[in-house]
């Protein structure tokens, strides 16, 4: 046996001790648990660098295993600097990419809104001559909790308000559906495939089963916090359409900015808040139609200016959890090189999962090369397993990938190892001149 056949013998029964630990979403989540922490992948430190030379037939003898055959394998990899490709196969093909869509609407979301952007969450005095109304606007913001009501409320008690005769609510910052048509019936009704609104609150989900009606769930609990602030409520009411006239703020308050926002969006993986960021994309760039094709629509132009072929995304949503989803991996390196030369690549890099360390990436790759060295996004459903990110191997220049994996029959604990060997491969390069 020859020395390189005698190193993938060993880098393989490594990982195969490694799959036994690890566990995997077998359905998508609103946040992806990270996997359990392993224990023997330090192992795996030992084996020698390999040439980009050798890549090909490394990465393919994975790919090819019988287990996998019946599978398909969308992956690019580059070199971050050059532009270089070491690897592609069917590179720009369509992949369901799973949450790795949160790649591309984070990044448009930056892009276009900045990374300073707020969502805003306003109480106004509507004038009636039949008494105390107020009205308060929603604009999506997928961080408020109750304690934000409260500052609401302390607000209005501070301006010396009693009593409402009348709450009204307004959510029709976002248009359209509550929930995507493209989402499984089964996800609609867990927290994971919560509604999105534009009044979320404690992010639309009691548990684990989604709240079926968001706008009266916000607000029956913003006149709970209201009562107990001393302000009595005599009556709500849902508003069938925005307000056209100017009226007076009484109260507000503010989501954390959009910096902080796309970190729960990836390192977390968390839907409902890519799903805001999505709308908030249609609501700015076409406020009168549909929040969600306006949104999609703004991604694929954004990231069209950013240099990703537009032929390569045909998107259902801003998560991932829709099936109906289609991305090859060349648009998501695209994505990620843009990204690279973009002035919000530091905030865009630093909202990605990081190799054993935090996020969805947190208890991979503990105890290997790549073990903080790769910034990525993770992505799940049945059937479909994908990774994507920058890596930065030890003894080769900077790259990006991009790995889709469909059409597998197999717990996605049982196919992800081969994902994680890929990556360690490319951890592994160097420059062999």
């Amino acid at each position: 046996m020859n020395g390189s056949k005698w190193i993938a013998g060993v880098l393989g029964g490594c990982l195969s001790l490694w799959a036994l630990g690890v566990q995997a979403e077998v359905m998508p989540s609103t946040r992806e648990r990270p996997s359990p922490a392993t224990s023997d992948t330090h192992l795996i430190a030992q084996a020698t660098g390999i040439c980009p030379a050798q890549l090909s037939g490394q990465i393919a003898a994975i790919a090819n295993r019988p287990n996998l055959q019946r599978s398909r394998w969308g992956i690019l990899v580059q070199r971050l600097d050059t532009g270089e490709t070491l690897f592609a196969q069917e590179a720009q093909r369509f992949f369901i990419p799973a949450s790795n869509v949160k790649v591309l609407t984070t990044a448009a979301a930056l892009e276009r809104l900045g990374a300073r952007f707020q969502m805003r969450t306003s109480v106004y005095q509507v004038p009636s001559q039949t008494g105390a109304i107020a009205r308060v606007v929603g604009r999506g913001d997928p961080s408020l909790t109750e304690a934000q009501l409260q500052q609401l409320a302390q607000q209005l008690r501070q301006r010396g308000i009693t009593r409402l005769d009348r709450l009204i609510a307004d959510d029709t910052h976002f248009k359209g559906d509550f929930t995507n048509p493209n989402w499984e019936l089964s996800d609609t009704q867990t927290d994971y495939g919560a509604p999105v609104n534009s009044l979320i609150l404690n992010q639309n989900a009691i548990g684990e089963r989604s709240v079926p009606n968001p706008t009266q769930h916000f607000l029956q609990r913003f006149q709970r916090v209201l009562n107990a602030t001393q302000i009595t409520v005599a009556g709500t009411a849902i508003a069938p359409a925005p307000t056209t006239s100017p009226q007076p703020e009484l109260a507000a308050v503010l989501s954390p900015p959009l910096s902080t926002l796309v970190v729960e969006t990836n390192q977390n993986s968390n839907n409902l808040y890519a799903e805001a960021l999505l709308r908030s994309l249609g609501a700015t760039t076409n406020p009168n139609e549909d929040s969600l094709a306006a949104g999609i629509a703004a991604i694929e132009a954004t990231l069209s200016r950013l240099g990703v072929d537009p032929q390569g995304i045909d998107l259902s949503d801003g998560s991932g959890l829709s099936r109906h989803n289609l991305v090859t991996p060349e648009a998501l390196v695209q994505t990620l090189r843009g990204m690279a030369r973009s002035p919000n690549a530091t905030v865009f890099r630093n909202s990605l999962a990081i190799a054993g360390s935090r996020g969805t990436l947190q208890n991979r790759f503990r105890d290997t090369p790549v073990q903080g060295r790769l910034q990525g996004k993770t992505g799940a459903l049945s059937g479909v397993a994908t990774l994507s990110g920058y890596l930065d191997p030890p003894n080769y220049s900077p790259l990006v990938f991009a790995i889709l994996l469909n059409h597998f029959d197999q717990p996605v604990r049982t196919v992800r190892p081969a994902i994680d060997e890929i990556v360690l491969l490319l951890g592994r390069l160097r420059d062999c001149g």
